[in-house]
C-alpha cells in the first residue's frame, strides 16, 4: 500500500503512535508556545510499519530553553551534546533526545560540523539529514512534513541522498555504511547518483574510528539480510570491513574474499533452514579470515571485542569453530574410505563431542547437539561456497582437494547426530557410570584421569563395554 501525500508535501497524516513518555516531552514544549517534531527513523519506521526503538525530537526553542522548561515539568534532562544543540530526556526510565533546529557549515574532520547555526524553521532543519527517508518530520498540529520526497522514495524502495550525494558523504563518511545498511534493512535500493558517488567515495571511510563503524556493522549483521548486502556490495564491504578491523587484520579484504564470506553465510542459512544466528556468523568470519591469513587468531579476540557482542555469543561461537575443525578431520577421512559403518561413524562423532565438553562449564547435551549441527552446516555451507567462489586468484588459497567433499559426507555426519539424539548415547563423561570419585578410589589420580575417561568413552561407543558402573569400574581398574 503507497504511503499517502500530498503535492505540496505536508499529508494530512494526524497519528503516530507516539509513546506517552515522549509526548510528555513534546506537552512540556508546546504548552510553552515552542515547536517540537518528531523527526527521522521514528517517523520512517511508523510509515512502513516496522517496530521503533528510539525517538528524536526537533524544536525550534534553543537547548537551555529546553531544558528548563523539561526540568520545571520534573523531567530529568542530561547535556549530551549542546554543542550541536542535543539533550537527552530520561522519562520513566526511556531515552528521548530532543535537538534544536539547526544548520552544518563545514566539515573539516569528516565528522563534526565546524560551525553549528540554530535556525527556526523545521524544514531547515531536514536539509542537514542524510538520506531522503530519514528527513521527515510529523506532528499533530501539522502533519508530516516531507520536504526531500522521503515519502515518494519510501514508496519507491530507494535510499536516496538528500541533496549532493559527494556532499553528504564527506560531510560523514560513516553515512557511506549506513546507506548500505538502510538498502540492506528495508530492501531497498540504493539510487543511482547516491550509488556512483558511494562507490567513488567509499575509501573515505578511512577517516572514521573503527568503534563508530562497529555500531552499523552490528545493526547490520543482526538484520536478515546481512549476507545478501555482502553479496550485493562486496568491493563496498571490502573497504569497510578493512576500516573497521585495520588495526588488528594482516592485510586487507578482497571484493572476492567478501563473496565467500557472504556465500558461506547464506548457504548456512540455507541448509540450516533458519535465519542464521550471531554465533555462527562470527565462527564464518573467524575461519575465513585464519583461512585466508588475514589475521592471526590471537588478534580475533580483539576484532570481535570492538564489536562488543555477548561473552554468551562468542563462547558458542568458540565451541562452533572448535567442533567444525574435529569434523573436517573425520569428513575428510569419511570421503577418503566409503567403506565406514553407519556405527564407526556414529563412534567417531560421540568422541568428537566428547573432546568438546571439557570446553563448556554450563555443558548440556542439548546444548552440545545444538552446536554440532550448526557446525555441520556451517562446514558444508565453506564447502559449497569455496567451489562458487573459487575461480578467483586470490581465492586459490580455499580450493585443496579437502574442500571437494560431496553433500553424502556430511549428510553421514547428519545422520549420526540424529541417532545420537533419539538413543541418548553418552556425549560427555558425566553420561558414563562412573565418576572421578570412582576413578580415584581405583588410583587414578591428576592428569591420568582425564585420559582414563577418554578410554572408558571410547570402549562404550565401540559397544565394547556396557555403560553400567561395574563393567567401567572393572575395565578402569585394568587401566590404572
Amino acid at each position: 500500500m503507497a504511503i499517502p501525500t500530498h503535492a505540496c508535501n505536508i499529508s494530512t497524516l494526524r497519528t503516530l503512535p507516539v509513546p506517552a513518555y515522549a509526548q510528555r516531552v513534546i506537552a512540556a514544549l508546546e504548552h510553552a508556545g515552542y515547536e517540537c517534531w518528531v523527526a527521522g527513523g521514528f517517523v520512517r519506521d511508523c510509515l512502513l510499519n516496522r517496530p521503533f526503538c528510539d525517538i528524536d525530537l526537533a524544536t525550534n526553542a534553543h537547548w537551555q530553553t529546553t531544558k528548563k522548561l523539561l526540568e520545571a515539568a520534573h523531567i530529568h534532562v542530561f547535556e549530551t551534546g549542546v554543542k550541536h544543540g542535543t539533550l537527552t530526556a530520561v522519562v520513566d526510565g526511556a531515552a528521548v533526545e530532543i535537538t534544536t533546529f539547526r544548520q552544518e557549515v563545514g566539515y573539516s574532520d569528516h565528522r563534526h560540523p565546524d560551525t553549528v547555526v540554530f535556525v527556526t524553521s523545521i524544514t531547515s532543519d531536514c536539509a542537514r539529514r542524510d538520506f531522503t527517508i530519514n528527513a521527515l518530520a510529523w506532528r499533530k498540529q501539522d502533519g508530516l512534513v516531507d520536504c526531500f520526497g522521503g515519502v515518494r522514495d519510501l514508496n519507491a524502495r530507494l535510499v536516496r541522498c538528500v541533496g549532493d550525494p559527494h556532499t553528504r558523504f564527506s560531510e560523514d563518511p560513516l553515512r557511506l555504511v549506513r546507506a548500505l545498511r538502510f538498502s540492506a534493512t528495508y530492501a531497498f535500493r540504493i539510487e543511482e547518483a547516491t550509488f556512483a558517488a558511494l562507490c567513488s567515495d567509499i575509501h573515505d571511510i578511512a577517516y572514521v574510528a573503527p568503534q563508530r563503524i562497529a555500531q552499523e556493522v552490528k545493526k547490520l549483521v543482526a538484520c536478515d539480510r546481512f549476507a545478501y548486502a555482502l553479496l550485493c556490495y562486496p568491493s563496498c564491504f571490502a573497504v569497510c570491513l578493512s576500516a573497521l578491523f585495520r588495526d588488528v587484520q594482516a592485510a586487507p579484504l578482497t571484493s572476492s574474499q567478501v563473496e565467500y564470506i557472504a556465500a558461506c553465510c547464506s548457504l548456512y542459512v540455507v541448509l540450516s533452514e533458519t535465519k542464521g544466528n550471531l554465533s555462527c556468523y562470527v565462527a564464518i568470519w573467524q575461519r575465513a579470515l585464519a583461512r585466508m591469513n588475514l589475521v592471526h587468531s590471537h588478534s580475533f579476540s580483539r576484532m570481535c571485542a570492538q564489536l562488543s557482542y555477548p561473552k554468551n555469543t562468542m563462547r558458542r561461537a568458540s565451541l562452533c569453530v572448535a567442533v567444525v575443525d574435529a569434523l573436517e578431520a573425520l569428513c575428510g577421512q569419511l570421503a577418503a574410505s566409503s567403506c565406514v559403518s553407519h556405527s564407526d561413524v556414529a563412534a567417531r562423532v560421540q568422541l568428537c563431542l566428547f573432546d568438546m565438553s571439557p570446553r563448556i562449564t554450563h555443558m548440556s547435551r542439548a546444548y552440545l547437539l545444538s552446536c554440532a549441527y550448526d557446525a555441520v552446516h556451517l562446514l558444508e555451507a565453506e564447502h559449497a561456497a569455496a567451489r562458487l567462489t573459487g575461480r578467483s586468484s586470490d581465492m586459490c588459497a580455499l580450493q585443496p582437494s579437502s574442500l571437494q567433499l560431496p553433500h553424502a559426507v556430511f549428510e553421514k555426519i547428519r545422520c549420526a547426530l540424529r541417532e545420537i539424539c533419539t538413543t541418548r548415547v553418552p556425549l560427555c563423561f558425566s553420561d558414563l557410570a562412573i565418576s572421578t570419585r570412582d576413578l580415584m578410589c581405583v588410583g587414578i589420580v591428576g592428569a591420568r584421569i582425564r585420559d582414563v575417561q577418554r578410554m572408558l568413552f571410547c570402549d562404550v561407543c565401540k559397544g565394547t563395554i556396557p555403560n553400567t558402573h561395574d563393567a567401567l569400574c572393572t575395565r578402569a581398574r585394568e587401566l590404572s
